[in-house]
């Protein structure tokens, strides 16, 4: 883990001994992350996942697949990208399906604000846009976006996300 840490791959706090401490959620979030699997006694039960989409139809498409993909998780949602920084900080989510462009709050200040808040930082966001270029993919992997999903959505690529961050669960097949 040192090494992942010393990575920059795995957050982690320095105490004032010179020790490495990890926040149990970074962990969690880490390990989901990479499709590791989560030991029960760090498990915070079903997996929680926030949908923040403007499209109406997109964003119950996207509530629809995810329930019928993880039936264990509890799924949310909202309309806009400040309804949308509201549920993610009640609900701590471990995963985040993101639009990119809302009116008033966009995906990026979304993201920057999730990653600024470090009870949240460990929050895994996969955006859904159509407007992924390489200079928006790059602003957002430095805020640490796990994955992007192109829309019009492949249900099949949105699938293997879910298995990916969140491991396979009780996931339908």
């Amino acid at each position: 883990m040192l090494r992942w840490v010393k990575a920059g791959r795995l957050t982690s706090h320095m105490t004032g001994g010179g020790r490495h401490r990890i926040l149990q959620s970074d962990l969690v979030s880490f390990m989901r992350g990479r499709g590791m699997p989560v030991p029960d006694v760090l498990d915070a039960g079903p997996p929680r996942i926030a949908v923040v989409e403007d499209d109406p139809l997109m964003r119950k498409l996207l509530v629809r697949i995810v329930q019928k993909a993880r039936p264990d998780a509890q799924v949310q949602s909202a309309a806009d990208g400040f309804a949308g920084g509201v549920l993610v900080a009640q609900m701590k989510p471990h995963l985040l399906l993101l639009d990119l462009v809302m009116a008033g709050l966009d995906g990026i200040e979304v993201c920057r604000r999730l990653r600024a808040n470090p009870e949240l930082s460990g929050v895994i966001v996969v955006v859904v846009s159509s407007h992924l270029d390489a200079g928006t993919r790059l602003t957002l992997s430095r805020l640490g976006v796990e994955r992007f999903l192109v829309k019009p959505l492949d249900r099949e690529r949105l699938d293997e996300v879910l298995r990916d961050c969140l491991g396979s669960g009780k996931a339908a097949t």
